[in-house]
């Protein structure tokens, strides 16, 4: 009687140690790759940057993921970036969904449902913009709605301005405005 116990249970024993065994590759497939997961996280919190002892821009966000091997930040469920000028005074701010800032270029990428208003009423609507910091420009490659300070709007496909949204340039441009205008056309056959 002993002698069967033994030997059952023997048996289980080994069993359970067949079974709960695996091969190197099935471990190294259910091993994540460290570099997705990140270093750093922080939730609806606000970094402020300064100049010169003066606030020079602000980032508020829901979730933020920092990838310090990649030299990514991630921010998630909305962000908010406000930029001031070198005297400290507001000038604009981006809102997105998502963004992605690189820290090797400091390159802001900003997706989703893009806004980004000027202290002067200013505003343009896109699905992606990129904020090239060392040259304080904003441009977008995809269609955008861009709304003067004088209510007029225009679209297009791609779009390129200074941080602030002055000195702005629209690729094919179409819109619609308040104002009465003078229209002069060139017949370009005939440009002697």
């Amino acid at each position: 009687m002993y002698f069967n116990f033994f030997k059952t249970l023997t048996l289980c024993a080994l069993l359970v140690l067949m079974l709960s065994c695996q091969s190197d590759r099935e471990v190294a497939a259910t091993n994540r790759d460290l570099s997705d997961i990140p270093d750093q996280e922080g939730w609806n919190s606000t970094i402020v940057s300064t100049s010169k002892g003066k606030l020079s821009s602000k980032i508020k966000y829901v979730h933020m993921k920092r990838y310090s091997k990649r030299k990514l930040v991630k921010f998630v469920g909305g962000v908010e970036f406000e930029f001031f000028n070198e005297d400290g005074d507001y000038t604009s701010q981006i809102q997105a969904d998502e963004a992605v800032l690189n820290e090797n270029t400091t390159n802001i990428d900003l997706t989703g449902h893009v806004v980004a208003r000027s202290k002067d009423g200013i505003q343009l609507n896109t699905s992606s913009l990129r904020l090239i910091q060392n040259q304080s420009k904003i441009i977008s490659e995809d269609f955008v709605r861009f709304i003067t300070a004088d209510n007029d709007t225009i679209f297009g496909q791609g779009f390129q301005s200074g941080r602030s949204l002055k000195n702005w340039t629209i690729k094919k441009p179409t819109g619609v405005t308040q104002k009465k205008l003078q229209l002069d056309f060139r017949d370009e056959k005939n440009t002697n």
